[in-house]
């Protein structure tokens, strides 16, 4: 940077740093440095829409810097699709599935108008569908912690838990294969999820493993952000029966603005169970539900204005 303070790889690389190790102010100040010294950059723009949806909350501001973004790259699926995830957060499906769908017709094998595609079948109840994708997500990328995901909490419902043990034990040996499961910040979300299995297959000390390696560690990692860990110890201190630490995390979580898949969390996962009917989780869902609602509101006036583009 010294030598050349202008240089846009060096710019975005020490943005993306801050934005990795939760240092969002700075990052966002760079990346917007970046656009004005070249505004056909789109991946400044793409990380500009993400702080302000996984570290701010802001899924309506998203919207209007993942559309700069394909603006800018008109023939990126993945930037096509991104826009979908924030649509659905703001409880609007119809326009979630327009940018899947093209973002499916570009490329209908990568990553992220899959994963978008299973998220937008899920939300609107087309369970197969969203089976199909998940399994395609999983032949592409075999670790894939979305797919599997999805394709365990199907298995939970139908009571195929040892279906959905072997599916992780696949694709993370590490966490089934040995005494003690190696447990780190690539797979803990794997890690929680197989905890959950383990508890029903009765083998506890597992669990008790999986969920005390994922515990420790999440401890240097950002909660907000691309490489957030976003509510997972709110989900791992459920499991282990800690009903006040787990709603104290979900506070936290919100207080800082944590708002990712919220509706897929808090709705559907099957590692919360244990607090969904708690007074305290209620209440903090009627939060984001009553935010969500306001966010939607100001996207439609974006669109009405033609500032946001379907």
């Amino acid at each position: 940077l010294a030598i050349d303070p202008y240089s846009i790889p060096v710019n975005f690389e020490i943005a993306r740093y801050d934005d990795r190790h939760g240092d969002f102010a700075n990052a966002m100040d760079r990346y917007r440095e970046i656009v004005e010294l070249e505004p056909d950059y789109a991946f400044a723009y793409v990380y500009i829409a993400a702080i302000h949806y996984l570290a701010y909350g802001q899924a309506d501001e998203s919207l209007v810097w993942y559309q700069k973004a394909v603006d800018h790259d008109t023939m990126s699926p993945s930037l096509v699709s991104a826009q979908a995830i924030a649509y659905l957060e703001l409880g609007d499906p119809d326009a979630a599935r327009v940018f899947v769908d093209r973002a499916m017709e570009m490329s209908p094998r990568t990553f992220w108008p899959l994963c978008t595609s299973v998220l937008v079948n899920h939300y609107v109840c087309d369970d197969e569908a969203a089976k199909r994708d998940a399994r395609t997500l999983l032949e592409v990328y075999p670790r894939n912690w979305g797919a599997l995901k999805y394709l365990r909490n199907s298995d939970i419902a139908e009571g195929r838990f040892e279906v959905a043990a072997s599916r992780y034990a696949r694709a993370f040996p590490e966490l089934a294969q040995h005494e003690e499961p190696i447990v780190d910040r690539y797979n803990f979300a794997a890690a929680i999820d197989l905890a959950f299995l383990m508890q029903h297959l009765d083998e506890p000390d597992r669990a008790s493993d999986l969920l005390q390696g994922a515990i420790a560690a999440l401890e240097p990692l950002p909660r907000l952000g691309t490489e957030g860990f976003w509510i997972a110890d709110v989900q791992a201190y459920a499991l282990q029966g800690h009903t006040d630490k787990a709603l104290a995390a979900l506070r936290d979580a919100i207080d800082q603005g944590w708002r990712t898949f919220s509706w897929f969390f808090l709705d559907y996962d099957p590692n919360l169970d244990s607090i969904r009917g708690e007074g305290e989780f209620q209440r903090l869902r009627k939060r984001i539900e009553d935010d969500m609602a306001a966010q939607a509101v100001r996207a439609e006036q974006l669109r009405a204005s033609g500032d946001l583009r379907l």
